[in-house]
């Protein structure tokens, strides 16, 4: 009898840019360095900043940063769940500063949730997050990645 195989992670195809920013939010859930690493373009650029600490500093990340966050999880066999609430409504925008083709997502009232077996959790609230993507065409396939994420801490 041939062992039963768990079956592998549904992601979304990544056809419209909110799509992609799920399976941005579910790689992080499922701490799978792997479809990270695919929604992220080579000259990903992420900033992080928490508007609440009296002197705020902002912080950079680079898709290689990522990838070995979420790999970290994975790895951490005291993290038993990780889970990622986009909060608030869908707000699609366009930046004059960006090549038109480029789109932006923005989310408000997210939230971040590491569990650890210790429950030493920790907790991320009401971050507002922005998510820039480009189109990726190949064939008559377009595809969106992400070329730019900030989130602020409020």
């Amino acid at each position: 009898m041939k062992p039963i195989m768990p079956a592998a992670p549904r992601y979304f195809t990544p056809s419209a840019p909110e799509s992609t920013v799920l399976n941005y939010a579910l790689a992080w859930e499922r701490r799978d360095s792997t479809m990270i690493a695919s929604v992220l373009t080579d000259d990903y650029a992420g900033t992080s900043v928490d508007m609440t600490d009296p002197s705020p500093a902002t912080l950079t990340f680079t898709k290689s940063d990522e990838i070995r966050a979420v790999g970290g999880l994975a790895l951490d066999s005291g993290v038993s769940r990780v889970d990622v609430n986009l909060g608030g409504p869908w707000i699609r925008i366009n930046s004059p500063g960006d090549p038109p083709e480029w789109k932006i997502i923005q989310r408000t009232g997210v939230m971040l949730s590491i569990t650890y077996a210790n429950s030493n959790d920790l907790h991320s609230n009401n971050s507002t997050l922005e998510f820039k993507l480009k189109p990726i065409a190949s064939g008559s396939d377009t595809t969106w990645k992400i070329i730019r994420w900030s989130e602020v801490h409020t």
